[in-house]
């Protein structure tokens, strides 16, 4: 009897790396992955064990994307063909299966309609106003982002598109990666610009600074988005930095302390 539930997040497929000579894939998902995950699905569907296939946020990724590059669409990263084994694999899995997806903060552009369309037969488990949350008896599952301070989804500071600052770390993480092939953490270069947020520069506004400080982008470097209808625009870093130089104070106000200190902690 399929009486089981299977839970999977951050699967963070993204889109196809145009390459070039000396460049690095910034993708965190990788072809042995592709496989790997493409045959877990097919598992899933096949074993009679499973009801249900839960996935938690992040199944696609539009944010890890260099600055100086457009980021591709949702339905651009579901019709790249190195997803393909995914793509087909969920697609076959949601006509056996009940499958839900809610969105995380990398693919908050997930709709209803866009998952009707790419993947017939799936549930949709969001949005509520400010995360998306799976319920059943006495279990509760979700991303998780809408608790951290610089990926939840940003009434404040973006009230049309809801993109949060993390946003713009991650686009700035991607350059690195493209030009270095590094993205690991380097703390000691966010010690001084922490301890900015001591005194006049708040605590978003040093992190992001330490961000560019460590993929070596000065401050007027242009960051490639898209507008509400899709069209490309950019903005500089620095207009980036002052915009969400009061999260934590906003926070704080809608939130309480506590919960704000939370909130960093979650990071």
């Amino acid at each position: 009897m399929a009486d089981k539930r299977a839970f999977v997040s951050d699967i963070h497929m993204g889109g196809t790396f145009p390459g070039g000579a000396g460049k690095h894939d910034w993708n965190w998902l990788s072809g042995p992955e592709i496989a790997a995950f493409a045959s877990f699905l097919d598992y899933v569907g096949n074993s009679g064990e499973y009801k249900e296939l839960i996935i938690l946020g992040d199944f696609l990724d539009d944010w890890v994307w260099p600055v100086h590059m457009l980021p591709p669409t949702l339905d651009e990263i579901v019709e790249a063909p190195k997803n393909k084994a995914i793509v087909d694999a969920l697609r076959v899995l949601c006509q056996k299966i009940k499958v839900i997806c809610l969105p995380g903060n990398h693919d908050m552009g997930i709709t209803k309609e866009f998952l009707d369309r790419q993947f017939p037969g799936i549930v949709f488990g969001g949005p509520a106003k400010d995360n998306c949350i799976y319920r059943t008896g006495r279990l509760r599952a979700e991303h998780g982002s809408a608790h951290a301070l610089f990926n939840a989804p940003d009434p404040h500071n973006n009230p049309g598109s809801r993109v949060p600052l993390g946003y713009y770390i991650s686009r700035v993480v991607a350059t690195r990666k493209y030009h270095t092939g590094q993205d690991h953490r380097k703390y000691a270069s966010f010690v001084d610009d922490l301890f900015e947020a001591v005194g006049p520069q708040s605590i978003s506004a040093s992190v992001f600074e330490g961000v560019l400080e460590e993929a070596g982008l000065p401050g007027n470097v242009e960051i490639l988005i898209r507008d509400a209808g899709g069209n490309s625009e950019s903005v500089k870093a620095n207009e980036i930095k002052t915009k969400y130089q009061n999260l934590f104070d906003q926070w704080c106000q809608a939130k309480g302390f506590a919960k704000a200190m939370k909130a960093i902690y979650a990071e």
